[in-house]
């Protein structure tokens, strides 16, 4: 799809995840060794967080309807997380997704809040003070791993390998995991994987 900008073609096996490929791609058409520890360069100050309970991040929207959770999913995963003694922290990035936030955050009661509209570094310090995150396939889910949070990724299609969080290296427990299912994964799935992600 770049052939247009490019001269010379690069050749990357078919079947890599996004992040490898694009560091393939750019150690490749730039000349240097691709470097072996993954760094994603996001800098965000879990300290600017101020006055914020670690809460579990729930990310409940996308900008794909069919990568959604249903409600009443979210809800049950919700109340277990309270049951915990954990609060929730409901982020959104459209009017729809605020809209969603009030609604989930009312049917869960006082343990969680509908977070206001914050920009992109307001987000990370959040997210970086959170406890984890559990969300669908998206942008702040994508934060949450460059972020190294402990996190379950939602899918509700066989991509996880192309754009999920990448497996820990040497780790008995991963602090990231994906979860799939059809026509969505179930919240007892979705409930073990925030077992094993939070297990550490």
């Amino acid at each position: 799809p770049t052939r247009w900008v490019a001269d010379v073609a690069l050749r990357i096996a078919p079947h890599v995840h996004a992040v490898q490929r694009s560091r393939q791609l750019c150690a490749m058409a730039l000349g240097y060794a691709m470097p072996a520890h993954l760094h994603y360069g996001l800098r965000a100050r879990a300290g600017h967080a101020i006055g914020v309970e670690p809460e579990v991040v729930l990310v409940h929207g996308s900008s794909r309807d069919d990568k959604g959770w249903p409600d009443s999913h979210w809800g049950e995963l919700g109340a277990r997380l309270i049951a915990l003694g954990l609060p929730l922290g409901l982020p959104h990035g459209s009017d729809a997704g605020r809209e969603r936030s009030v609604r989930l955050a009312r049917a869960l009661g006082q343990r969680a809040q509908a977070w206001p509209r914050l920009d992109l570094g307001a987000l990370a310090d959040r997210f970086a003070a959170s406890v984890g995150v559990i969300g669908v396939d998206s942008g702040l889910s994508h934060i949450a791993v460059a972020l190294d949070r402990p996190h379950v990724q939602i899918y509700n299609f066989e991509t996880s390998w192309r754009t999920g969080p990448l497996p820990s290296a040497g780790t008995a427990h991963p602090r990231q995991v994906s979860v799939y299912g059809q026509p969505t994964p179930t919240v007892d799935q979705v409930w073990r994987g925030w077992l094993q992600v939070s297990a550490r």
